[in-house]
């Protein structure tokens, strides 16, 4: 991450100043386990067990991390009940209803601020500064990528950080201008793109920077 206002992805998420936006305990444990932030083990938040709300029970996510280590239901880090660093590739079974699009447009965001909080996020990288960055949806079918592209662009419409940084917006992608970018003169070039595609094709992912690729309902793709 570039310098943000922010402590980490969840302050992030609940700050005024950020998305301003309520998760479930639930989704706040998934994110701190994917960002290797430390766990709470002083308040019952999340109801472990069966799905009926009779049969199960309150924990708190240190709790929770270990309900689900023995039930074989995640891996992180031996001796550790949260990783010590963000990992670099998670799979999440989640059920209908579940909040899943609203996991990956906070991800996004994150990642996005990460990248635009950077003066020249090319450089950071390596990269050749007129190199576009990419963040990668990949949805199922195309009604799907315009759902989560309107659940990430609600997010981040009214949010400066984003809104006053945002080149071109339309129905499959959203580009946007790095501080870099506009230091280019009377027609600065956007090198910062999510790009919401409805199929995992070459066309879709060949030749590009990819900081970010995430699948939604990946068990459904050809």
């Amino acid at each position: 991450m570039g310098t943000t206002p922010f402590r980490d992805i969840v302050e992030f998420t609940s700050s005024e100043e950020g998305l301003n936006t309520g998760l479930f305990p639930a989704q706040v444990f998934i994110l701190k386990m994917m960002y290797g932030i430390p766990l709470d083990a002083r308040e019952n938040t999340i109801r472990a067990g069966s799905w009926k709300a009779e049969d199960s029970i309150l924990v708190s996510e240190e709790e929770y991390a270990g309900f689900l280590r023995e039930d074989e239901r995640c891996t992180p880090e031996k001796g550790s009940q949260v990783a010590a660093h963000p990992w670099n590739d998670v799979f999440l079974s989640l059920g209908r209803r579940s909040g899943k699009n609203t996991l990956a447009s906070v991800i996004v965001a994150w990642e996005l601020l990460g990248l635009l909080s950077k003066e020249c996020p090319q450089a950071y990288y390596g990269l050749s500064k007129n190199t576009t960055i990419q963040i990668l949806v990949v949805a199922t079918d195309r009604d799907q990528a315009k759902l989560l592209r309107q659940d990430l662009f609600h997010l981040i419409e009214k949010n400066p950080m984003f809104a006053e940084r945002i080149s071109n917006s339309t129905q499959s992608f959203i580009t946007f201008f790095t501080t870099a970018d506009r230091d280019w003169g009377e027609t600065p070039r956007a090198t910062i793109k999510v790009n919401f595609i409805s199929e995992l094709t070459t066309k879709g992912v060949q030749g590009s920077s990819n900081l970010l690729v995430i699948m939604d309902e990946s068990a459904h793709m050809r």
